[in-house]
């Protein structure tokens, strides 16, 4: 018991709102800044491969969105389903990219 009370001491604020039932539910921090800190370094240091850009933002963006799936992290069932609406709304976001890449050959369509 006294082991459970020095853990949410030291380390509460780090878990706060999230499940503290499963391993994957906690891994919730990790895996988002993870996930942000490889959408930062993709855009900085392939910026001439748009295509590889883009695979790897839709492959990351799809994985993330179904580790949201899978564990719902949260305690709140409306702050799961922001998280999952925001993911997907990135998704529409990259898939929208494709239009303005060389994929579109036609110039009067991509612009």
């Amino acid at each position: 018991m006294s082991n459970e009370r020095t853990f949410d001491k030291k380390w509460g604020e780090f878990y706060d709102g999230l499940k503290k039932t499963t391993k994957l539910g906690m891994m919730y921090n990790y895996v988002f800044i993870v996930y942000r800190f490889s959408f930062v370094c993709i855009a900085f240091y392939w910026y001439d491969h748009v295509a590889l850009q883009l695979a790897v933002f839709t492959l990351t963006s799809q994985f993330y969105c179904m580790y949201l799936w899978h564990t719902k992290p949260f305690v709140d069932y409306k702050v799961n389903i922001q998280e999952i609406f925001n993911e997907v709304t990135v998704m529409c976001v990259i898939y929208h990219c494709l239009c303005f890449t060389d994929f579109v050959l036609d110039a009067g369509a991509k612009f």
